[in-house]
C-alpha cells in the first residue's frame, strides 16, 4: 500500500505559443528621384503605426498607416496619409534575427502646395488633392529581443496611379523637356521601429 505523501504532485506548464498579436511603430522616410525634375532639397518623412496578425510564425498579415510630409520630388510642399495592407513571409522564423519578403496594396490620399517655377507665367499658388490605388512589395529584417518585442527595418518599392476625379484634365507628372504627362508613378520608402507582440 502506496504511504501517501505530503507535497503534492508538480504541476504541468502549458505550452507557450507563439504571439499572434503585434502592434508596430515606425519612422518612414521616402526615397525619391529628383534627377529629371533637377529639383534640390527632396525630402519626405514622418510616423507610422500599424496592427500585425501572425497566424504562423512564417506568416502575417498587417494593416497600417503611414503619415509623412515634406518637399516632394517636383519641389513642392506634400502632405501624404497611406493606408496599407501587406502579407509578410518570415524565411527563417525560428531565429532571433529573421529575414522576411512582404507585398500587398496600398491606397494613399495627398495634398501638395503648386508654386509657379522660374521661367513660368505667373499663377497664384494653390493646394491640390491626390488620391491613389498601387501595389508595394519589399524586403525586411527583424530582430526579435525578446518574446514580446522586436526591432525591424525594411525597404519598399511601390507603384500607383491616380484615381481622384482630376486626373485626367490636372496631370500631376509634367516631364519639363518633353512635356509629356503621366499618371503612374513609382517610388520607394525606408522604415524602421519597433514590434510589440502578445
Amino acid at each position: 500500500m502506496a504511504v501517501p505523501s505530503d507535497n503534492p504532485p508538480p504541476k504541468k506548464r502549458r505550452a507557450r505559443g507563439f504571439p499572434r498579436w503585434g502592434f508596430n511603430l515606425h519612422l518612414v522616410g521616402a526615397l525619391l528621384d529628383n534627377h529629371l525634375q533637377e529639383v534640390d532639397n527632396t525630402v519626405m518623412g514622418g510616423l507610422g503605426f500599424g496592427f500585425r496578425f501572425r497566424p504562423l510564425p512564417a506568416l502575417a498579415f498587417d494593416a497600417g498607416v503611414d503619415l509623412m510630409k515634406g518637399t516632394d520630388h517636383e519641389g513642392y510642399y506634400r502632405t501624404e496619409a497611406s493606408f496599407l495592407l501587406n502579407t509578410l513571409v518570415f524565411f527563417n522564423p525560428r531565429d532571433v534575427l529573421q529575414i522576411y519578403a512582404l507585398a500587398g496594396l496600398g491606397f494613399t490620399g495627398a495634398e501638395a502646395t503648386i508654386e509657379p517655377r522660374r521661367g513660368e507665367a505667373l499663377v497664384n499658388r494653390y493646394d491640390q488633392d491626390y488620391s491613389y490605388v498601387g501595389g508595394q512589395f519589399g524586403l525586411g529584417m527583424e530582430v526579435r529581443v525578446s518574446r514580446r518585442f522586436a526591432v525591424a527595418a525594411d525597404v519598399l518599392g511601390f507603384v500607383r496611379g491616380r484615381t481622384d476625379e482630376h486626373w485626367q484634365e490636372l496631370p500631376e507628372l509634367i516631364d519639363r523637356n518633353t512635356q509629356s504627362s503621366r499618371e503612374t508613378s513609382g517610388g520607394g520608402m525606408l522604415r524602421a521601429g519597433v514590434t510589440f507582440y502578445w
